[in-house]
């Protein structure tokens, strides 16, 4: 039985400020301009986004980590950013090779919502598009599918509070007693997700709106699905890989305070 198949961890509390749902494509769509706006009025138009053009040479990011990029050499069309007027938590990011769909808390007040409702939506967005591709042009193959949470986290006194795997022993030491920033990076192989990678990104932040110091925690998963077909399996086993491995790497201090209850 695979192991993310096992019940998961459920947090009533989460630290999560941010998820994205990413789809490239095995080859760049035959759209111009001209379909750009004939989607974007499918997905709702002015009524319902805030839309801005973006320059090619601007990183498309999750969280703060890039979200890598390859171009040919053929002229492109710049990035598409679409934001949700009302609900300013749902951004959109667009191009001729990818699709990228953000949940994204807006302040400390905003209710955390759960994956089956980002992911309901990251589909209702890509289902359009795609429907417009099949009637006017050819379809969309998937390649590399990718799911990714940030988290934010108050520094502890000792982040070994925090992670069971970071800590730093200051007994015996005059000069490097503490550091005052830290920056580490896993990477994992799941192999009951198709063999799919795993990142897991523990950085020291500083809020641009209020100036606090914070730990950021990314965890994202990339890979290829076994059937592109069936694009929803690969999404639901990288969001099971997420949840448990935070849940694995955290204490049971921090699970308190998320209130954990579950697995």
């Amino acid at each position: 039985m695979s192991k993310l198949n096992n019940p998961l961890p459920s947090f009533d509390k989460p630290p999560v400020v941010e998820v994205v749902v990413g789809i490239n494509f095995s080859k760049e769509l035959l759209i111009d301009e001209f379909d750009i706006v004939n989607i974007f009025n499918e997905m709702g138009g002015k009524d319902k986004f805030e839309y801005r053009r973006l320059p090619l040479d601007m990183p498309t990011t999750i969280g703060q980590q890039p979200f890598n990029i390859n171009f040919s050499n053929m002229p492109q069309l710049p990035k598409y950013w679409l934001q949700n007027k009302e609900n300013k938590n749902e951004i959109i990011q667009f191009q001729k090779d990818k699709f990228i769909y953000n949940w994204t808390k807006q302040n400390d007040q905003s209710a955390y919502i759960r994956y089956e409702k980002v992911i309901e939506n990251f589909f209702n967005y890509y289902n359009k598009i795609n429907q417009y591709i099949i009637k006017e042009k050819t379809e969309i193959i998937p390649s590399i599918l990718e799911l990714a949470y940030v988290n934010l986290i108050d520094i502890p006194d000792n982040y070994s509070e925090v992670f069971k795997d970071v800590s730093w022993n200051k007994d015996g030491k005059e000069i490097l007693r503490e550091p005052f920033t830290v920056n580490l990076n896993y990477n994992f192989i799941i192999e009951d997700l198709n063999k799919s990678f795993m990142s897991v990104v523990v950085a020291s932040v500083q809020l641009a709106k209020d100036g606090r110091n914070m730990l950021k925690c990314d965890l994202s998963v990339r890979g290829t699905p076994k059937d592109k077909n069936n694009l929803v399996e690969w999404y639901d086993g990288a969001r099971d890989a997420i949840v448990k491995g935070f849940a694995e790497i955290t204490t049971d201090r921090m699970h308190k305070l998320w209130e954990r209850k579950s697995s």
